[in-house]
């Protein structure tokens, strides 16, 4: 299954870049490296704003416009936003900022266009160990119904 493949080697790519450490950098990332499935993740900065953690759509690839209904690249939203963007993958993002670690998602939500979208996701923190996850990048992959 392509989703499978893909968060496959989302995750590959992950592990290949950090190398010894808990979790690469970001200054590390290439996304020239995943070319073919770029289209299909997104970036998001994690800043922290007082006590409220915002995140900040850096990237939105085209098949993820598509899925989300918009184009969301520097859209800023926190944790309390009742509108986030992806809703459902929301919580995890709250757990990666803790766990410093990958994390796979599948599930469903319906879009703004009102269609059922069923997803499997590879969610991925990176950052250091100063500074925590400074950023997440998603691979997803979904059908539409």
């Amino acid at each position: 299954m392509q989703e499978q493949r893909l968060t496959r080697r989302v995750l590959k790519f992950w592990n290949m870049v950090r190398k010894h450490h808990d979790m690469p950098e970001i200054m590390r990332f290439n996304p020239a490296a995943l070319e073919d499935i770029w289209p299909h993740c997104f970036r998001i900065v994690v800043e922290a704003r007082g006590k409220n953690t915002v995140y900040k759509y850096e990237y939105m690839g085209e098949a993820i416009t598509g899925i989300y209904g918009r184009d969301l690249t520097d859209m800023v939203v926190d944790q309390h936003a009742k509108n986030f963007p992806g809703s459902v993958l929301h919580p995890r993002f709250n757990e990666i900022l803790h766990e410093k670690r990958p994390l796979h998602d599948d599930g469903h939500f319906i879009n703004e266009g009102g269609k059922l979208i069923k997803y499997r996701a590879c969610i991925l923190p990176f950052g250091d160990g100063k500074k925590g996850v400074t950023h997440i990048v998603v691979g997803l992959t979904c059908r539409y119904f």
